[in-house]
C-alpha cells in the first residue's frame, strides 16, 4: 500500500533526476503521473512534506553542493548547469 503511494509519484520524479536542469511544471510532473494537478499536489506533499517545487529546488541544490564539494568545477559553470 505504501510502497504503490510512492510508485505513483516515480515518474515525475524520474524526470527531475534524469533531467534536473529543464523546469518541470507541477502540472507536467502531474501529466506524467496520469493525475489531476490537484491530487498530486496533495498526495506529493502528504508523502514528502512539500510541495513539488520545493522538492525540485531542494534536489537541485544538492546536486549543486556536491559539485562544488568536489572540487572540479567554478561556481559560474555549476550555476549554469
Amino acid at each position: 500500500e505504501r510502497e504503490e503511494r510512492f510508485a505513483r509519484l516515480r515518474p515525475a520524479l524520474e524526470q527531475l533526476r534524469r533531467s534536473p536542469a529543464t523546469p518541470l511544471t507541477t502540472e507536467a510532473a502531474a501529466a506524467l503521473c496520469h493525475m489531476t494537478t490537484a491530487h498530486f499536489c496533495r498526495r506529493f506533499r502528504s508523502l514528502y512534506g512539500m510541495t513539488f517545487g520545493a522538492y525540485g529546488r531542494t534536489y537541485r541544490l544538492h546536486l549543486a553542493a556536491r559539485r562544488l564539494l568536489s572540487g572540479g568545477e567554478g561556481v559560474a559553470a555549476i550555476a549554469y548547469g
